[in-house]
């Protein structure tokens, strides 16, 4: 089955990885390659990176479902 492609929940992930990079001064379009968490700790090996991920996305929209949706992907 396709998973329908939502729009806000994609703005969001961008916007946190956005946040992520600024944050601990690593390349926006490598991290925006990867596609699972554990790519994105291989890319951007800082502690607990899928935490920061998840707090930005739930600092960023409190609808917790799409925060899951994506982490969990």
């Amino acid at each position: 089955m396709k998973k329908k492609y939502d729009p806000l929940c994609e703005l969001v992930w961008q916007v946190a990885l956005f946040r992520t990079a600024i944050e601990y001064k690593v390349d926006f379009f490598e991290l925006e390659r990867c596609n699972t968490v554990e790519e994105y700790n291989r890319e951007c090996p800082i502690a607990h990176i899928s935490q920061i991920l998840f707090d930005a996305l739930k600092d960023t929209i409190k609808d917790e479902r799409y925060v899951n949706k994506k982490i969990r992907k």
